[in-house]
């Protein structure tokens, strides 16, 4: 078993016309950690295998090995498995922040497997006690996991920031607007096997089926939070690796979408719009060729210049399932941010959209 969280975050400051102030790390990442690096790298997509370590993000509250989430006995002795920082994406304004436990080296007696299996009401119960877990936030103390989301935030958003004095003494750069580095939507996702429990859970919406591994979406409030949750359920055909790939593809298109949709709706504001840097300026040509491209990821047969494997064909066919919505919500966010910026080649993304049926459809709004 693999119970996996993601805060997704849109970081708009390379596309400001003023003066940057967004550091550009090598070797070491303030409240985050050092490089790591994927041993199995990071399939398709562009710094995927090359992480911050989030060892100094936040900590967990004691032994977490200790702790039981839930009220399954077998939902106990779940161990670190990642803490993860994605920045500095040389292609898109896309950061995120990963963390996992993993029961995977936990050794469990044959009789305990045989007896005892999770119900629908085990895994509801493992994923609240998941967001619900406790931990320790840099000078804030102890927070339960998705209270602490704007306070990671925040760290994470000064400690990407460069503070520099001015001449003769003067006060520091002033640190940027709190809606250029934005959080997005949390994610939680779960892994297990047969022999752990039935496949996704009632009410989670079974989407599909890929390579041996049963897909189900659950959406819930989570306190005054809306909690996005995949169940990946492993049948004996599903190999591991097959596994990792999905759930690989799930974080990173939901980290992507979520980018997308702050960023249009940051450019459909009249006032937040003039903040950003002109089509002249090289920064805004780079962000005009962010909007192309991601624009065009539900369309193309190629996404930021990797062929579309398999394996991501599958995760955008279950986005889109998961979560359908009318094709106007999508079409208004972009008229609204077409009117304070033309978006380079929409017309093939705005085409192909309209073509889709009102059933499955990529959604922003």
């Amino acid at each position: 078993m693999l119970v996996a969280f993601q805060l997704p975050f849109a970081d708009l400051r390379p596309f400001l016309a003023g003066a940057p102030t967004c550091v550009v790390p090598k070797r070491f990442v303030r409240r985050a950690g050092p490089r790591a690096f994927r041993a199995r790298g990071g399939e398709e997509w562009p710094v995927e295998g090359r992480p911050w370590r989030a060892v100094r993000t936040l900590r967990y509250r004691g032994d977490v090995a200790q702790r039981q989430f839930g009220t399954s006995p077998l939902a106990v002795g779940l161990q670190g498995a990642f803490r993860r920082f994605f920045w500095a994406d040389e292609i898109a304004p896309v950061a995120r922040l990963e963390l996992a436990l993993s029961q995977r080296h936990v050794v469990r007696s044959g009789f305990l497997h045989r007896r005892v299996r999770m119900s629908d009401g085990d895994l509801l119960a493992l994923v609240g006690a998941f967001a619900a877990m406790p931990v320790l936030v840099p000078r804030h103390g102890e927070r339960a996991l998705l209270e602490a989301a704007p306070l990671l935030t925040e760290l994470l958003r000064e400690s990407t920031t460069r503070f520099r004095a001015g001449p003769d003494g003067a006060a520091p750069d002033e640190p940027p607007p709190a809606w250029t580095f934005q959080l997005g939507a949390p994610l939680l996702l779960v892994e297990y096997g047969e022999h752990e429990g039935d496949p996704p859970p009632v009410p989670a919406i079974a989407v599909g089926e890929r390579g041996g591994v049963l897909v189900g979406h659950y959406r819930h409030d989570a306190g005054e939070t809306e909690l996005r949750t995949w169940f990946l359920y492993a049948t004996r055909r599903a190999g591991v690796d097959e596994v990792r790939r999905l759930r690989l593809h799930l974080f990173r298109l939901h980290s992507e979408l979520e980018a997308l949709r702050m960023t249009l709706r940051a450019l459909g504001d009249d006032e937040l719009a003039r903040a950003f840097a002109p089509p002249s300026n090289p920064r805004g040509h780079a962000f005009d060729r962010y909007l192309e491209r991601a624009l065009g990821l539900p369309t193309r047969q190629r996404a930021y210049g990797f062929p579309m494997s398999p394996f991501l064909s599958n995760a955008y066919a279950l986005e889109r399932t998961a979560t359908p919505a009318m094709k106007a919500d999508l079409l208004d966010l972009l008229d609204r941010a077409e009117a304070n910026r033309p978006i380079l080649d929409s017309i093939e993304a705005r085409s192909a959209l309209m073509s889709v049926d009102d059933t499955g459809i990529w959604v922003l709004g």
